[in-house]
C-alpha cells in the first residue's frame, strides 16, 4: 500500500515531504565514482537521451556536477535512513531485511526474500537464468581514460567523504603501484 518515488538525484526529500508529511525519505547511497563511471560510459542509450551533442569531456562533467550537486544538497540527515548499494552487492539478503524493517515491515517472508535474491543476483543474471529487471549493465564495458578518472576522483572528493567512500583512492594508489 505504499507508493515508491526514485528521484534519481533530480529533488530532495523537501519536495516530497511538503506533498506528504508522512511520507518517508531514504537515500540509496552509491559511491559517487561508480555513479558518474556508470552514466559516463555506459549508459550510451540515457546519454544519447541527456546530452546528445556533449563531448565526452562535457558528458563527463555534466555528470561530476549532478552528482556533486544531490549529495552536496542533499545530507544523510535529510532523511529517514541511509542504505548503500555496496551492501546490497555484498550481502543483499541482510540488506534487503534491514531495509524492510526500516519501512516498518516487520513479518519478512523467508521464501519471497529467496526469490528476489535469486531473481535479482548478478550471476542468474548473466547467465540467463534471470530476467534483467536489476538494471545491471551487461554490456562491454569500455576502459574509463586515466586522465578522466584521475579527474572524476578529484572533483567528487568532497561528496565521497561525505558518505565514507574513501577508500578508492587507496585502490587507485595500488593498481599504479602494480602497474609498474
Amino acid at each position: 500500500d505504499k507508493i515508491i518515488i526514485n528521484s534519481a538525484h533530480v529533488l530532495g526529500t523537501d519536495f516530497y515531504k511538503k506533498c506528504d508529511m508522512k511520507c518517508m525519505c531514504i537515500m540509496l547511497a552509491r559511491d559517487p565514482f561508480d555513479i558518474v563511471v556508470s552514466r559516463t560510459f555506459r549508459k550510451d542509450a540515457y546519454r544519447k537521451y541527456v546530452a546528445p551533442e556533449a563531448t565526452d569531456l562535457e558528458y563527463l562533467d555534466l555528470n561530476i556536477f549532478r552528482v556533486n550537486r544531490f549529495y552536496t544538497r542533499n545530507s544523510e540527515k535529510d532523511f529517514n535512513a541511509v542504505v548503500k548499494y555496496e551492501d546490497f552487492i555484498q550481502n543483499g539478503d541482510v540488506a534487503f531485511r534491514d531495509l524492510l524493517k526500516v519501512i516498518g515491515i516487520q513479518e519478512i517472508n523467508d521464501g519471497l526474500i529467496e526469490e528476489i535474491m535469486y531473481k535479482h543476483d548478478k550471476n542468474n543474471i548473466l547467465s540467463g537464468k534471470s530476467k534483467n529487471s536489476a538494471n545491471l549493465f551487461t554490456g562491454k564495458r569500455k576502459k574509463v581514460p586515466e586522465l578522466m578518472r584521475e579527474k572524476i576522483i578529484h572533483e567528487l572528493d568532497d561528496v565521497r567523504r561525505l558518505l565514507g567512500y574513501v577508500w578508492l583512492i587507496l585502490v587507485v594508489l595500488l593498481e599504479k603501484i602494480y602497474e609498474k
